[in-house]
This record gives C-alpha cells, structure tokens and sequence, in this order.
C-alpha cells in the first residue's frame, strides 16, 4: 500500500503466538537507492522480495535495513536479507544490539520466557516453538544509531528513541515524506491510533513518555507495524491519545 511517493507499507501475514496476523514493514525508495524498515518473521524475504519486484525496486537498490527493535516478527528474516545481499547497511540501537546479533536472548521470545506458553500448545506446535527458540534469527548489526541522528537515506530519515516496548526501540520519521514509522511504539486499529501492546511492552511508563517524541515533527500520515496506517489527521489522534494515556 502506498503511504507517499516512494513510501509503501508492505502487508505480510504471519502465523503467530496469537494467532493470525498481518505485519507492516516499510520500504522506502527512490531513483538511487531503497532502505527496508524491519523484516517481518522468519521466511518472509520472498514475499518482501517479490513486494520489491512488483515495484520496480531491484535488490541491488537495497542499501540499509533498519530495525525498529529486537522482537521476532521483526527480525525474522534479517538473516536472509544479509545473506541476499552481503553488503547491506544493518542499523539498530545499541541497546537491542546484543539481541539482534545474538550475544542476548531476545527479551520476549526464548525458552526461559516461553516454557508455561509451550506447555499449553499441540504437540506439533509446542515442538516447532521449541526449535524456533533454539535458532533464534540472529546477524550483525553494522551501524548504530542514535537518537536525533538523520540518516541521508532517500530524503533523510531522523532516529527517534522511543524505549519502553524495548529498550532500544526506534521510530523514524521520513523527513521527505512526512511520515512516521512508529514501529510498536503505537498501534493502529481500524484507523485509530492507540498506544503499544500492555503485554509486550515491559515498560509501560516509558512506551507512554515516548508518545510525546512524535508531537515535535510534522506528521502527514504514521505507518504502525500492527494495524497499518493511520487514517485521518493523526497528529490529532496523537494529541487525543497522549491524554487518554495522561502524559
């Protein structure tokens, strides 16, 4: 779905913990060159591949991905990504750094955390669950970002630090476009923009304080990883939400 000239929101399904849902990674691009912001689950390049075939946007415009975070269904198919394309640019925060490449267990997804889960699912299930915790996706991180920073990505793309569903968690706002990738920091349904996830964001009272970082720019549309894009005037549905949520 285009969101802006050179901006498309991909839609991937996948087979969850929860069931089934649709996942929104974000590709950018221009005439030079196309930047991927996070890969979906594990096994989903093909259909980000074939996303970029159909938009005339080859592999070899591929320079970055940038991840908003650690979680799983959005680091998923960063190993085929990297092995698609051996000298793509990866970028994440310092702070999910370890977790990415490996060094950390993912915070919501190993078998420490997901053992009672487990226990409750099929066998058939539980069994593919255990092995996909066993060979977590994993692969290097080659640039760190910082908050504030402006990659010169297709019209520059600012860093936001917005911690809270991780530590390290990111939005960026595509300074050309005027559109906000909120990643988990937000999600939308129906259209509406409502605040992350309660059980999957460890730390409720940053996730909060880290809705205020998206008054400052000038938002056209915001792009969420669950739910999609919001629709209508979503400053105004972010100044609604930040008093809802009294921050």
């Amino acid at each position: 779905m285009r969101i802006a000239p050179g901006v498309e929101m991909l839609e991937l399904v996948a087979e969850g913990f929860g069931g089934r849902s649709v996942l929104h990674p974000t590709l950018v691009y221009d005439e030079n060159e196309a930047v991927l912001i996070d890969t979906g689950m594990p096994g989903h390049w093909d259909e980000i591949e074939e996303a970029m075939d159909e938009l005339h946007v080859p592999i070899s415009r591929l320079k970055a991905v940038i991840l908003t975070h650690q979680d799983l269904d959005h680091i998923g198919s960063l190993p085929e990504v990297v092995i698609a394309k051996k000298d793509i640019e990866v970028l994440a925060h310092r702070l999910d750094r370890p977790y990415i490449e490996g060094d950390i267990p993912l915070l919501k997804t190993n078998l420490s955390v997901m053992k009672t889960f487990i226990k409750t699912m099929q066998q058939e299930h539980a069994d593919e669950m255990r092995r996909l915790c066993e060979n977590l996706p994993k692969a290097p991180v080659t640039r760190v970002v910082e908050d504030g920073e402006v990659l010169p990505y297709c019209g520059g793309m600012e860093i936001l630090h917005t911690p809270g569903h991780t530590p390290g968690h990111i939005s960026i706002y595509l300074q050309k476009s005027r559109v906000l990738v909120a990643g988990d920091a937000m999600i939308c349904v129906h259209g509406k923009i409502e605040g992350p996830v309660k059980r999957t964001t460890p730390d409720l009272t940053s996730a909060y304080s880290s809705i205020r970082r998206f008054m400052r720019p000038d938002i056209d549309s915001v792009i969420c990883y669950h739910g999609g894009a919001a629709v209508g005037e979503p400053k105004a549905q972010i100044e609604h939400l930040m008093k809802e949520l009294k921050v």
